[in-house]
């Protein structure tokens, strides 16, 4: 796995000090603008020079603004070394640093410092941010139906929650590792019960009516641009 690979390669490399400064850095903006690993993606990366590589990937330059805006200075040379390293020299993305990778640096990272509070925060923020993509796309998930399909009386257990992501939802363990799903079920269940209900799942998503009015706005808008064409 990603995680694996990143700690196999920090254990034996002799960069050790410029992953103590760069995770670090990278944690501290994060932190500070309350952002994700895959805002930090939207924000600072670019499109992969590998076609085949259909997603963002995070390259020296970026890395090097990224640390910049936590006061670390450093050169290209030294963030391309540290994208090598965390790669562990794999010729496919010696210069480009994936989402996954750096999601699994900056969970070592996290756990090095004994942050543990940091990495549910991050989960489930990553939970909380796809759920609601579903919930509130054009076609939004209709999670009364998915709780009758699944539970009983109306709750699901973590089992049933996971299962619904997967098979229901098709989240792959790509997008939400199995973990991240365990956190934010722990988090959605506030009374520790072992089952959560639909309720509970959207009061945890903020399903208020204001966001319901906003993306009923937004669906309309979508619509009416689809006529266009």
């Amino acid at each position: 796995s990603a995680l694996q690979k990143v700690l196999g390669v920090i254990k034996g490399t002799v960069d050790m000090d410029l992953l103590h400064l760069v995770l670090p850095a990278i944690l501290q903006v994060m932190q500070a603008r309350h952002l994700g690993v895959s805002d930090v993606f939207n924000q600072y990366s670019r499109p992969s020079e590998d076609v085949a590589v259909r997603e963002l990937v995070l390259d020296a330059q970026g890395l090097r603004r990224l640390c910049c805006e936590a006061d670390l200075e450093l050169s290209l040379s030294d963030c391309g070394k540290t994208i090598a390293v965390l790669n562990n020299q794999d010729d496919r993305w010696v210069h480009e640093l994936s989402t996954h990778v750096l999601e699994a640096a900056l969970r070592w990272q996290a756990s090095q410092i004994g942050d543990a509070t940091m990495v549910r925060q991050e989960a489930e923020q990553r939970c909380r941010k796809r759920l609601q993509l579903v919930t509130f796309g054009f076609n939004g998930i209709k999670w009364p139906e998915i709780f009758d399909h699944y539970g009983q009386d109306g709750r699901v257990n973590s089992c049933e929650f996971m299962s619904f992501i997967r098979h229901d939802l098709r989240i792959p363990a790509t997008e939400l590792l199995e973990a991240d799903l365990q956190h934010a079920f722990s988090s959605i269940d506030s009374t520790n019960s072992g089952t959560i209900s639909c309720i509970e799942l959207t009061a945890w998503l903020g399903t208020t009516a204001q966001h319901r009015q906003e993306h009923a706005e937004e669906e309309r808008a979508a619509v009416r641009i689809q006529r266009c064409f």
